[in-house]
């Protein structure tokens, strides 16, 4: 109800919450706090939204390395595995690039978000959808 109370459209959302510095789009963690949005899987759908709609990048540590993908390889390599031993090795590209880079997180989608990670996957068959579930 916040939300809806607050804001009229998407777009005031993103005018409000993406920062754009020396070219590079960012999303403000305020938002988070804001929207009451604490289980760090819907943060990450959140980010994986942001990321395709508007062009968001993570922030960079002080090391250069994006802040959330310090274990991102492994996370990757989790899900990359899964796909492999399912038959389904053709959506990883798909997946990582949505930011669905989480064993745990795929694991916990149901219902209408896991019919949009499917979606945004680009994965049609149902056969392989129903391996998802």
């Amino acid at each position: 109800e916040a939300v809806e109370d607050s804001y009229d459209t998407v777009a005031q959302i993103t005018k409000t919450y993406v920062i754009e510095e020396h070219g590079d789009k960012t999303l403000d963690p305020q938002f988070f706090e804001d929207m009451g949005v604490t289980n760090p899987s819907h943060q990450q759908l959140f980010r994986a939204w942001f990321a395709a709609a508007c062009g968001v990048r993570e922030p960079l540590a002080s090391n250069g390395v994006v802040a959330s993908d310090a274990g991102a390889s492994a996370g990757q390599a989790a899900v990359s595995h899964w796909l492999t031993s399912h038959g389904l090795e053709e959506y990883a590209g798909h997946l990582e690039t949505a930011g669905y880079d989480d064993l745990s997180l795929l694991a916990d989608l149901q219902g209408p978000e896991l019919a949009e990670m499917l979606d945004v996957a680009g994965v049609t068959k149902p056969g392989h959808r129903a391996k998802f579930r």
